[in-house]
C-alpha cells in the first residue's frame, strides 16, 4: 500500500505532519539509515496479512518483521545489545550511495564527473577516500556485532540476519555475511591516514612491484642530490681563507615546485671567489644569498621531476583498482537495519 502525502498529513504519520505524529511515537531508531527505512515502512505499509503474520512464510516472501519484533521484546538482553552496538552507527546507506557513484565515474571513462574540472581535486579525493575508510570502520564494527551473539533465537528473520554466513552463502538472499577477508584487504592495502592527508591512495611496501621501483628510483635520486650538497659544502664551507669561514649549514638547497634544488650560497662567499666556478648557473639572488644551478643538478631534478609523474600516473591507477575492487563486492557491504 502507498499514502499519499494528504493522507500522510491528515493521519499525522510522519514528525512534518504534527508533533504528535505517529513515528514520534513509534521511533526507537538509533541510526540514520533505521530511521529512513521506517520512514518508508509507515509510508509504504504491509497489506499482504501473510507476509505480516506468517513465519516463516511461504515463497517467495520474506520471513515476518512482526514475529522478530515480537521475539526482540521478549528478549531485553539481545535487545539493548543490539541497540548499544549500532547506536551513532555510519550512516552506510547513504556513504554507500556516494561511494556508488564515485566508482561508476572510475570504471566508466564516458561518465560525466569525467568530464568535470575539479579546482580542489584534492580535497575532493580526499573527502572520498575518508568516506570510503570511515565505511570500512562501520563494517568492522557490524561484523565484530554479529560475530559475539550467542544468544539462541527462533525466528525465522532474526536467525538470518544474526548469523554470520560464508560470502558465497549470502548471495541474493537476507544473510549476515562474513566480510573479515574483504575488510583485512582493504585496512592492509594502503595506508589510510596518509590517503586520506594526501587525497591519493598510496599502497603498502610490496603491494605494487611498479610502484615500489619508481619509489625507490626516487630515494636514490634524492640520496644523490644530497651527497652533492654534501660534496659542495665540503667543498666551499672549509675556512679557505683565514679572514673567512663558511660553516656547512649556509650552504643549502632551496626552492619549491619547478624550482627546488637551487644552492643557496652566503653572498660573502660569491664575493670573495670572485667569480664562482664555470658549472655554477646563477638561478636568483636576493639581499645577503645567491642561488645557482650545475649541470649535474639540472640532470638529476630533470630525472626525478619524470619519476615523480610516473609515481603520480601509478597511484591514480592504485586507486582506481581499489575502488574497483570495493565496487565489485559493494553488495555485501549493505546492512537493513
Amino acid at each position: 500500500m502507498i499514502l499519499d502525502a494528504i493522507t500522510l498529513k491528515n493521519l499525522e504519520i510522519l514528525p512534518e505532519s504534527s508533533p504528535h505524529s505517529l513515528f514520534h511515537y513509534i521511533d526507537h531508531t538509533v541510526t540514520p539509515c533505521g530511521k529512513r527505512l521506517l520512514t518508508a515502512w509507515l509510508c509504504q505499509p504491509l497489506f499482504d496479512i501473510a507476509a505480516i503474520n506468517t513465519s516463516p512464510p511461504p515463497p517467495p516472501l520474506t520471513p515476518s518483521r512482526l514475529d522478530a519484533v515480537a521475539e526482540l521484546i521478549a528478549t531485553p538482553a539481545l535487545l539493548s545489545s543490539i541497540r548499544s552496538s549500532f547506536k551513532g552507527l555510519l550512516d552506510i546507506e547513504r556513504v554507500l550511495s556516494r561511494l556508488h557513484d564515485y566508482c561508476g565515474a572510475l570504471i566508466n571513462p564516458k561518465h560525466p564527473d569525467n568530464r568535470a574540472l575539479y579546482y580542489e581535486d584534492k580535497k575532493y579525493n580526499s573527502r572520498k577516500i575518508k568516506d570510503f575508510v570511515e565505511l570500512m570502520d562501520a563494517m568492522k564494527r557490524v561484523l565484530s556485532f554479529g560475530q559475539s551473539v550467542n544468544t539462541p533465537v527462533s525466528s525465522a528473520l532474526l536467525q538470518k540476519l544474526l548469523t554470520v554466513v560464508p560470502v558465497e552463502a549470502a548471495t541474493n538472499e537476507i544473510a549476515f555475511p562474513d566480510m573479515t577477508e574483504i575488510l583485512e584487504f582493504f585496512d592492509t592495502s594502503f595506508q589510510h591516514d596518509k590517503a586520506i592527508e594526501e587525497g591519493i591512495i598510496m599502497p603498502q611496501e610490496g603491494m605494487n612491484r611498479e610502484l615500489d621501483a619508481v619509489n625507490a628510483s626516487l630515494t636514490a635520486t634524492h640520496q644523490e642530490l644530497e651527497d652533492y650538497l654534501h660534496q659542495t659544502q665540503a667543498r666551499f664551507g672549509c675556512p679557505w681563507r683565514r679572514q673567512v669561514r663558511v660553516t656547512c649549514r649556509q650552504i643549502t638547497f632551496f626552492g619549491s615546485n619547478k624550482d627546488r634544488f637551487q644552492l643557496q650560497f652566503p653572498e660573502s662567499v660569491c664575493q670573495r671567489l670572485g667569480a664562482m666556478p664555470k658549472e655554477f648557473l646563477l638561478k636568483s639572488q636576493r639581499k645577503g644569498v645567491k642561488r645557482f644551478w650545475t649541470p649535474f643538478i639540472q640532470e638529476r631534478f630533470a630525472t626525478l621531476q619524470k619519476l615523480e609523474e610516473e609515481k603520480q600516473a601509478l597511484l591514480k591507477t592504485v586507486t582506481a583498482s581499489v575502488f574497483a575492487k570495493f565496487y565489485e563486492v559493494r553488495s555485501f557491504a549493505y546492512v537493513d537495519p
